[in-house]
């Protein structure tokens, strides 16, 4: 691994590289991370010049990339704890509201979010943790729905606050991002199925998808709205 360098395009663009790794493979590939970095992975005796001309041929599709990224981020933006600010439950729109009576500093009540005003600093934390709450009883039963109907047995049901994933499966069971309470709750089916049905194959083969497919024929759908609006769901990330 090394270092980046920025490669000159035309019209006096220049693109920056973050970080260039060296591994055995045997193509070389670009990544954009979710803060709008550009990594390169490349062939243990690839030449510079070499990335240099790779890049100059995807030149289009990383800087759309990067721009798509970066406007993402940019609504992504933690929103301020005052009264009006509007969160997302299950995909629904719940303004905050402040609240003095007793009770939790924090709690959703006919619709609003209610918060002790002298807690406003350390909202966002209160709110995450809201949501991991919820998200630890509602994700075991959407996982245990679609398991008895798929007959995959789902193992271990955990969450995750992973960044790049919104779902994993592995022997020992299936994980979720907890960020993914504040989605409509056909978003949430979407990664359950997705993940359950790589129980039962690993790959993303046409078989893979047509498993997805049996159970949600509108995945296209539901994978669209994720590309589309899933940076939204990561405005809170106080840590919990």
């Amino acid at each position: 691994m090394r270092t980046g360098w920025t490669v000159h395009l035309a019209k006096k663009v220049d693109l920056p590289i973050a970080e260039v790794r060296y591994s055995k493979r045997r193509t070389l590939a670009l990544v954009i991370t979710r803060d709008a970095r550009l990594l390169v992975r490349a062939p243990t005796r690839t030449t510079r010049a070499a990335i240099d001309a790779f890049l100059r041929a995807k030149a289009h599709w990383v800087l759309t990339g990067l721009a798509q990224v970066k406007e993402r981020n940019r609504q992504a933006q933690a929103p301020a704890m005052r009264e009006g600010t509007v969160f997302f439950f299950l995909g629904k729109p719940i303004p905050l509201a402040w609240s003095s009576g007793p009770g939790l500093p924090l709690r959703l009540d006919e619709g609003r979010f209610l918060l002790r005003p002298e807690r406003a600093s350390d909202g966002q934390a209160l709110l995450q943790r809201w949501y991991l709450n919820q998200a630890k009883t509602l994700f075991p039963m959407r996982v245990q729905l679609y398991a008895a109907q798929m007959g995959i047995d789902p193992g271990g049901i955990a969450l995750s606050k992973a960044r790049t994933r919104w779902g994993s499966c592995s022997r020992r069971g299936v994980r979720f991002s907890w960020r993914l309470i504040q989605a409509p709750l056909e978003i949430i089916d979407y990664i359950v199925v997705h993940e359950l049905a790589h129980r039962q194959v690993a790959n993303h083969s046409s078989r893979f998808w047509a498993l997805v497919a049996s159970f949600l024929p509108d995945w296209r759908e539901r994978r669209r709205w994720l590309k589309e609006k899933g940076a939204s769901l990561f405005s809170l990330e106080a840590p919990y």
